[in-house]
């Protein structure tokens, strides 16, 4: 089962030994005081000067990690100052040797600095501890508007959970899209399976209060999302006007509140398929 703690657990862990390979094998110098005059303060070793190759393959760690601390910043949206002031420091000493910054902590010996640099790194694997640490509830599945005007039926979901015991998730993008959709599409058959869809949840309101869930079948829980989702809190590339974004957006808000809960996107959408991919949302079709 892979939930959000897990991705950005491994995704560190793959960042973390690709820095770290680099941080052992680009060249450490002395620094030579010339004067007895004058106090120089500085570490004693800096960094020397990186190959062309190194300089590459330090560029697309940068960019993959400025992805990763974005989702982190994301799922620790609602974390005290306490969780946040620790994210920072733990950013701040990452950067350091991301960026082979001067380094206090800098040494002679290239596998000792690359120890260093692991257990400044370590910092990170406290914080998503803290998701693993959540409650678990087991799999929350989130269909995108095509996916549950096609597959209406909560059952026809199991298949994406593994299980017979989940959570169907519905979305304010893909409720207002549906009631566009039973009248403005040009398929009147796709306009009848909309009305056949927003009946269904209808009924389903009538059993309870979809904001708190309710029982489908004994072991499926179906429950609404009320809020659209806050988009000045997500990932920056996200766009408020864009539906598909929107989608995205709230689907990391579940995330969020569920880290370690495997969230998974039901779409069959190329593009939004992509945006997942590139958000680092589970997805699946049916």
């Amino acid at each position: 089962m892979m939930t959000v703690a897990t991705r950005l657990r491994q995704t560190l862990v793959r960042m973390t030994d690709r820095l770290g390979a680099l941080v052992r094998d680009v060249p450490v110098s002395y620094f030579e005081r010339e004067t007895d005059v004058v106090v120089i303060i500085a570490p004693e070793y800096y960094w020397g000067e990186r190959t062309v190759r190194q300089v590459a393959q330090l560029q697309a760690i940068k960019r993959d990690y400025e992805e990763w601390i974005e989702g982190l910043h994301s799922v620790f949206r609602s974390a005290s100052n306490e969780v946040r002031a620790e994210i920072e420091r733990a950013d701040g000493l990452y950067r350091m040797w991301l960026e082979f910054d001067q380094n206090w902590s800098l040494g002679q010996d290239p596998n000792d600095n690359e120890a260093r640099f692991r257990n400044d790194a370590s910092r990170f694997d406290r914080l998503v501890d803290i998701l693993d640490s959540a409650p678990r509830v087991g799999v929350i599945v989130i269909p995108d508007t095509n996916s549950i005007v096609e597959h209406p039926d909560p059952n026809d979901y199991g298949v994406v959970a593994g299980s017979d015991r989940f959570t169907v998730v519905l979305l304010p993008t893909v409720l207002s899209e549906l009631d566009e959709l039973k009248t403005l599409h040009r398929n009147p058959e796709f306009r009848d399976k909309a009305k056949k869809t927003i009946a269904r949840i209808k009924g389903w309101r009538m059993q309870g209060s979809l904001r708190d869930g309710v029982a489908v079948n004994g072991t499926i829980t179906v429950r609404a999302v009320p809020r659209d989702p806050k988009m000045h809190d997500s990932l920056s590339w996200l766009d408020p006007t864009i539906e598909d974004d929107r989608i995205i957006a709230s689907v990391l808000e579940v995330q969020a509140a569920n880290p370690s809960d495997r969230v998974v996107l039901v779409t069959g959408d190329i593009n939004l398929l992509n945006k997942a991919e590139a958000a680092g949302v589970d997805h699946a079709e049916i």
